[in-house]
């Protein structure tokens, strides 16, 4: 009856697995030995309690997990299908409990360690965030707003069904409900180390593909173990063949009139593992495709529509991805991730309709999960340009802080080692080490160019780790020639950036990034040098506990706002800006924007001659501009104390020619004079 039973269920048809299992539990006594009698009772236990499960009816689920575990509690899987059921009850503490049991049962399941961390997330984003560090690793900077591919949580050990098929929403790819019998390559997969498991389960597969075809299940475990090998057009090619297996499955169970619910959730499950790997693969319009089908297979799910939303939202199809999100939360209120994202969309796309009652729920979203402890799903790259309060920012990004140093100590690296704290000896020299993904044709490259050479080479040594690869981008090229030292670690583990740079003896580290992407936060947080420091990529605090320093002026920082920063303090005596020569002298006038300001952008166009209007407000990256035009020695004709100063000296420059073009030639003549101190 196990035998039949696991054939119903692996075929989709759940009431006749559960008739084959009531009438296996009332043979039981008679049809097995026994020795087996035990056995064979938990294997139609488990095997009812998932058929419960895929119709839906989770307390009955829970009931049959839960006697399963009475029965024997060392099994692990009986544990995690109970913490399944019990997460679909909204029973969080619970399912918790059970999926740590699990987890000390058999510690090594990333399977187990991703659906942890999705009930995690729904009480407690910040716990979340370190479980899925500990399962897998995966750099802690801060995301896109990408919700990556719902997971059908697996552990295939027997026919025992494993996870919650509708939470999970963990970086990894999706696995299926196990099939009848258990091919070598899924053990293979499911009992290997971390670092091994994915390359042993690759040669598994293959070696299965030999002997006969690999079944589509084994085809979607192939492409997650190619995905997580990083070899990403193999594992599109193992999701496409397996989606046409599932299709043709599908049409097969119309034709004989079987349920097809099951088949379309499936192929649901590849199209976003499909979508996710096109995307890192640099198809995104096709990943977008994969979404759209994944939606309408299954158009009930919240997830589907913010999977598809952060994929047009990373295309720049922000109208689209704001549909989508809204779709999203009309399947679910409550989803604070798809909320916040699509704030920032409509913030691209300067769709202010009902601007105050939207921020004024983002912050009451983000007061609410401060006050849990949870990671807050306004990132704080996009809380810069809201009309949040500077404490608030600081909060959040604190938050994030410390989501980076709970990254960091999962890593389990240990105290690096530093360079002794004396006065350094004749002839050697401060290292400096330059931290950044935007070494290359960026922003940051056009601005501080010039300065990685400008260095007095007799008292510093400079290093650049590049935490992206080369663009072979004229940036990038003088970077390195200016640089004594250019490493390319965007490969690397952070980890092994962290050791190295620990042992090149670097005496301060500098963080281009911030929580910008690209960003390897983790890195700071291991703490390679003595002293770390926020420079120039993040026009804002870093929160309390991940940097020392961050570098202003006295203008983006005055001493009444000094208590918005996690950081110490070190101020530049004019700008904190760097020597930009810029691209912009068609334009008349350039009127900031005053909640985040004009940076490079700025400095682009007053080394152009072309004046600017700012109003400085209270946040870091609203006074930059400010402090531009302070250092230019012309603060009082281009920075103004309120919008209503601001309306008139536009409309005034705008209309005078003649004054205008007298700020112009003033702003030509500042380019080349030492602002006074």
């Amino acid at each position: 009856m196990v035998l039949k039973a696991s054939q119903a269920y692996t075929s989709g048809n759940y009431e006749a697995c559960l008739e084959h299992c009531m009438i296996g539990q009332s043979l039981l006594c008679v049809s097995a030995p026994q020795s087996h009698h035990r056995r064979y009772q938990i294997d139609l236990l488990l095997l009812t309690a998932v058929a419960y499960f895929e119709l839906g009816q989770y307390a009955k689920s829970v009931a049959y997990n839960d006697a399963a575990v009475v029965l024997d509690p060392s099994l692990p899987e009986a544990q995690a299908n109970l913490a399944s059921g019990l997460s679909r009850l909204g029973q969080l503490d619970l399912a918790i409990m059970y999926y740590q049991s699990a987890l000390r049962l058999r510690p090594t399941t990333v399977a187990v360690q991703t659906s942890l961390a999705t009930v995690l997330q729904r009480r407690d984003r910040r716990e979340a965030g370190r479980v899925h560090e500990a399962a897998m690793l995966p750099e802690s900077g801060v995301s896109d707003g990408t919700l990556h591919s719902r997971q059908l949580s697996q552990w295939a050990s027997g026919n025992r069904h494993l996870g919650d098929p509708s939470l999970a929403t963990a970086p990894g790819a999706a696995a299926f409900p196990p099939s009848s019998s258990l091919a070598p390559a899924v053990a293979a997969r499911r009992c290997q180390q971390d670092s091994e498991v994915e390359a042993g389960a690759v040669q598994a597969y293959h070696l299965g593909a030999s002997q006969r075809p690999l079944s589509s299940e084994e085809r979607n475990d192939l492409g997650n173990a190619l995905r997580e090998a990083g070899r990403g057009e193999e594992a599109v090619a193992q999701y496409v063949a397996c989606l046409h297996l599932l299709i043709s499955e599908a049409a097969q169970a119309e034709a004989q009139g079987l349920g097809t619910h099951t088949h379309a959730r499936r192929q649901s499950v590849v199209y976003s593992n499909l979508a996710s790997m096109l995307k890192l693969v640099g198809r995104a319009r096709e990943g977008i495709m994969c979404y759209q089908n994944a939606v309408a297979l299954q158009p009930g799910e919240a997830e589907g529509h913010a999977n598809l939303a952060a994929a047009l939202k990373d295309n720049n199809q922000h109208e689209e991805a704001i549909a989508a999100y809204r779709q999203a939360l009309a399947l679910r209120p409550d989803f604070p991730d798809a909320f916040a994202n699509l704030v920032h969309s409509m913030q691209c796309v300067c769709d202010w309709h009902d601007r105050p009652s939207i921020f004024q729920r983002l912050i009451a979203i983000t007061e609410e999960e401060l006050a849990a402890g949870c990671l807050p799903s306004v990132q704080p790259f996009h809380a810069m340009a809201y009309p949040l309060s500077p404490d608030l920012a600081l909060r959040i990004s604190s938050a994030y802080a410390g989501h980076c140093l709970r990254a960091a100590a999962a890593l389990n690296v240990g105290p690096l080692p530093h360079p002794a704290r004396e006065p350094l000896a004749p002839g050697r020299r401060l290292r400096i080490a330059y931290v950044s993904s935007d070494l290359g044709n960026h922003p940051l490259s056009h601005l501080m160019g010039s300065v990685f050479g400008m260095h007095d080479r007799r008292l510093v040594e400079v290093f650049c780790y590049a935490l992206s690869a080369d663009d072979g981008s004229p940036w990038r090229a003088r970077i390195r020639a200016d640089a004594d030292h250019f490493l390319d670690v965007a490969k690397w583990p952070s980890p092994s950036i962290a050791r190295r740079i620990s042992e090149d003896g670097i005496h301060i580290a500098v963080n281009l990034n911030g929580y910008t992407r690209g960003a390897r936060s983790e890195v700071f947080a291991l703490r390679p040098a003595p002293i770390g420091v926020s420079y120039m990529g993040f026009p804002a605090t870093t929160g309390r506990g991940l940097m020392d320093y961050i570098v202003t002026d006295k203008v983006v920082t005055p001493d009444h706002l000094l208590g918005c920063y996690g950081e110490a303090v070190a101020r530049m005596p004019h700008s904190y800006f760097p020597a930009h020569v810029a691209r912009c002298a068609l334009a008349d006038l350039v009127l900031d924007t005053p909640a985040c300001n004009a940076h490079t952008t700025a400095c682009d166009v007053l080394w152009a001659g072309c004046p600017l209007l700012t109003l400085p407000l209270e946040r870091m990256a609203s006074r930059v501009a400010a402090s531009l035009a302070c250092a230019s020695g012309l603060g009082a004709d281009m920075v103004v104390g309120s919008m209503a100063e601001y309306e008139a000296r536009a409309l005034e420059l705008a209309l005078d020619a003649p004054k205008r073009l007298a700020l112009r030639a003033a702003v030509c003549r500042a380019r080349g004079i030492q602002p006074p101190v």
